[in-house]
């Protein structure tokens, strides 16, 4: 498979025979043996990532080495040639939620330890799908490949299983200039480019993504890619700007540097010349336009342990040499109306070098260095915010090195800053009042609910539903017959009795659901209650109500 900065591997028959071979969880003889959650990087990096439900990746192993290959350029070593544990699949599926709607991503592997690779070639790919769709029944899944395998059988089957997005990685659409990139033949870069009619054939959704190497295609030939994407039918293209750290041997940074300037003019070029079809920049560096920079600051007003909760005096801003610009203009404009000093200095990545600037690669070291040297310029400074997006979900850069070293070596509080404008103190605490908390607000809400029936006030109990008709164990309900619903529930609750269990779980960012146990007149047959909830702006509303049956048999929605 191949992206901005994608996998590597061999593309031989041998040796795959070999990667199977020596899978976890597979002895020689190809018979399963135990497998143990704790073993699984796969599994580690999707918890150190911060579960995110629309990752499955299962595949390290690639068919190509191509020319900008990241992981020989990377400065640590990441896994590579290996195939994810059908068993490690299964556990990760066990813990995700049914009701997750969005897209399931089965190649990307975040936060950066695993080379991406080709999930086409895992042995049991198939086998794998199954299960994710015997959890995930229409969600769109999402596969990224360099389109060599994609022939008629695997295409057809692959269609069993639609809805799906295919990113096909395609370079040139010259098979000369396919098989350099790729670093393969001529037969497979004829499959890649005969697979896009395939695609429409079978009726699987694609998008593009295209690393523009002028030195090696000439703007031309990226441009006829560019094209023949569009005409097929791509719902997107992906552009990246070719990526080379101080890794890269001087004669391949030849081959694969590209301007900035003249990449930007080709985005925009294409932007006029195809308008229907949406084009993905990448890096995108006009996301930072996005971070709220003034709520930011109104944190920063309060909370510092040395003023008695009041004002952080002096504020350093940490920013990525490409956030940089964008960063020191917005905080310049915001500083204005706050009564506290704010100044931003860049951070220049030492670690990988040549033209890697994003904040998400940046290391401990790298903001260690920049805080340094700009703690020379502005010796009383009291706070310093550090991009969160450098760092996953235990705090800690790609090299597992955590962030709490910052606060440590440079002496000086130290804040996590997050593309919502929210902030993770890293050490001690302040006195700026925590978000709401979930549990508390929704043991309100269900109080409400509870007592606006006992007190038969069942519109009260309606102006908490997102809309009507709302879905209950009766069926959709209209309003009226929502408050005769709540009516004859009422005995069900009385007053001195309480839930047995009490269980919330998040679906996504905006719903929850609230699942308890209840008993009956009967104590020895309990019940159950299941109430949705939607957020809708500010505020919590009831999306669906559901009452088990007292006699046990339909104690769930």
């Amino acid at each position: 498979m191949s992206r901005g900065g994608p996998s590597a591997g061999l593309g031989s028959k041998r040796f795959l025979m070999k990667i199977k071979k020596d899978l976890p969880g597979f002895n020689r003889g190809g018979s399963k043996t135990s497998f143990q959650a704790e073993d699984s990087i796969f599994f580690q990096e999707w918890v150190a990532s911060g579960q995110p439900q629309e990752q499955i990746p299962i595949s390290a192993v690639c068919n190509a080495r191509c020319l900008f290959c990241s992981n020989r350029m990377n400065p640590f070593p990441i896994k590579q040639n290996i195939f994810r544990d059908i068993e490690d699949v299964k556990l990760q599926l066990s813990l995700g939620s049914a009701n997750f709607a969005g897209e399931i991503h089965m190649s990307d592997s975040l936060p950066g330890r695993i080379s991406e690779g080709e999930a086409f070639l895992h042995p049991q790919f198939f086998e794998i799908l199954a299960l994710v769709r015997e959890k995930y029944l229409a969600n769109i899944l999402h596969f990224t490949t360099n389109a060599s395998m994609l022939d008629e059988p695997l295409v057809q089957k692959l269609a069993q299983f639609r809805p799906l997005e295919i990113n096909i990685s395609l370079h040139s659409t010259q098979p000369k200039l396919w098989a350099r990139i790729f670093q393969r033949t001529e037969k497979p870069a004829k499959i890649a480019l005969s697979s896009l009619s395939l695609l429409k054939k079978y009726h699987i959704d694609f998008t593009g993504t295209i690393v523009t190497l002028p030195m090696i295609c000439g703007w031309d030939d990226i441009e006829k890619t560019f094209g023949f994407l569009a005409d097929n039918g791509a719902r997107s293209i992906l552009l990246w700007w070719p990526g080379f750290s101080k890794k890269t041997p001087e004669g391949m940074k030849k081959e694969i540097e590209c301007s900035w300037d003249e990449f930007q003019a080709f985005v925009k070029r294409m932007q006029n010349k195809f308008p229907k079809v949406p084009i993905v920049p990448q890096p995108n560096l006009s996301e930072t336009l996005g971070l709220p920079i003034k709520r930011i600051m109104k944190f920063t007003l309060l909370g510092n342990l040395k003023t008695f909760g009041g004002a952080f005096l002096k504020v350093l801003w940490l920013a990525s040499e490409a956030a940089y610009p964008d960063i020191s203009r917005m905080v310049e404009q915001a500083a204005k109306s706050v009564s506290n000093e704010h100044h931003v200095f860049p951070v220049k990545n030492i670690s990988y070098g040549g033209n890697i600037k994003v904040s998400g690669l940046l290391m401990v070291s790298d903001f260690l260095s920049a805080g340094k040297k700009a703690l020379e310029i502005w010796p009383d400074t009291d706070l310093v915010l550090i991009p969160g997006m450098a760092f996953d979900a235990f705090f800690r850069d790609l090299q597992k090195t955590p962030a709490i070293k910052i606060p440590e070596i440079l002496g000086r509080t130290a804040w996590l800053i997050f593309d919502n404008g929210a902030f993770h103190q890293i050490r001690g605490r302040g006195f700026v009042k925590p978000e709401n908390d979930v549990k508390t607000t929704f043991e309100k809400i269900l109080k409400f609910f509870d007592q606006s029936i006992q007190e038969e006030k069942f519109d009260a109990v309606s102006s908490i539903v997102a809309s009507f008709p709302i879905p209950t164990s009766e069926g959709l309900l209209k309003k009226i017959e929502f408050r005769n619903f709540l009516k004859q529930a009422k005995p069900r609750f009385p007053s001195n009795t309480c839930f047995e269990k009490r269980i919330l779980e998040k679906l996504d960012n905006n719903r929850i659901l609230c699942m308890e146990d209840w008993h009956g007149k009967d104590t020895s047959t309990p019940f159950s209650r299941w109430l949705f909830f939607k957020k809708i702006g500010d505020n919590w509303k009831m999306e669906m109500l559901f009452f088990g049956q007292e006699n046990g048999e339909n104690e769930s929605p």
